[in-house]
């Protein structure tokens, strides 16, 4: 008992205490962060949300001119809050070769999503047979 006395009157001692505790800490917080990743369980299953979100813009960037066929898949910002924040945006769309059309599907995407047009790639859909 004497020796913990000595241990927290000493202020020196006590820093390194203090110190020992946080980084205990940080270690236990940081092991549950990746404990589902390294225990081999499947990830997440993106919600339901950003799928009827990618429908819904499927819908409305075919309805403008010469975009034709489209194709939308939304990442997901994986996030600690649960919120619902987008990452990035590809589109895939038949008429995503010109500069026109694909700034069309940019300034769509951004005014839908709310993003900044460096989160949204648009490409062109390859020729079916």
């Amino acid at each position: 008992m004497k020796i913990i006395d000595k241990i927290f009157r000493d202020k020196k001692s006590n820093a390194v205490i203090y110190i020992i505790l946080a980084v205990g800490i940080l270690m236990i917080v940081s092991a549950n962060s990746f404990k589902g990743n390294l225990s081999g369980e499947a990830p997440a299953k993106v919600p339901a949300i950003y799928d009827e979100t990618q429908t819904r813009l499927e819908n409305i960037l075919s309805d403008i001119e010469n975009v034709g066929k489209v194709s939308v898949m939304i990442a997901p910002k994986e996030s600690l809050e649960g919120e619902k924040a987008v990452q990035s945006v590809l589109v895939v769309a038949e008429g995503g070769n010109d500069p026109k059309v694909r700034e069309k599907v940019i300034r769509a995407v951004k005014a839908a999503l709310g993003i900044e047009s460096h989160k949204i790639e648009v490409f062109e859909r390859k020729e079916e047979q």
